[in-house]
């Protein structure tokens, strides 16, 4: 039979657990792009206009330094389409930090996303842009997050 001082023990262990635990964002939220098309110095260039939020779950934690890729992948094979490397400087706790990308890509390199979501090349080339597309939850993967980690109250008492 548990004494007293074994359930009092349990409980701040369970406490300091559950307090040292932090929520990793794993999803975007309102994520889109579209795709615009230009000839620059005589190559074809492609450029992704990505946009999305990264929400920090986390009640007192905050998110510093955040690094990482955002992956669009085939929602049933969930292989790559294209790798987008992100940064944010800051993100509260209970907050939600924009993730505004624009990376150029080649032909090449941006063939599997045309592909996938069907878009006509030479349309592409004629309009210059794609209109905007929303964004599945199960097409936009995060990866490799890396961050710094900050109590909120150590950072309010260093800005006062």
């Amino acid at each position: 039979m548990p004494t007293i001082y074994t359930f009092f023990l349990m409980l701040i262990f369970g406490i300091a657990f559950a307090g040292g635990c932090v929520k990793i964002p794993d999803e975007l939220r309102g994520q889109g792009m579209k795709i615009d098309y230009s000839v620059i110095d005589n190559k074809e260039v492609y450029t992704i206009n990505f946009s999305g939020a990264m929400r920090n779950e986390n009640g007192d934690i905050v998110m510093k330094n955040i690094k990482g890729e955002i992956c669009i992948v085939d929602s049933d094979s969930k292989k790559k389409l294209v790798s987008m490397p992100f940064s944010l400087d800051i993100i509260l706790p209970r907050d939600s930090g924009n993730i505004d990308l624009k990376i150029d890509r080649t032909e090449e390199e941006i063939s599997p996303l045309l592909d996938y979501f069907n878009i006509d090349r030479n349309e592409l080339a004629s309009k210059g842009t794609t209109e905007g597309r929303s964004l599945n939850g199960d097409q936009v993967v995060i990866e490799n997050i890396t961050f710094d980690k900050q109590d909120i109250i150590k950072l309010l008492q260093e800005k006062i």
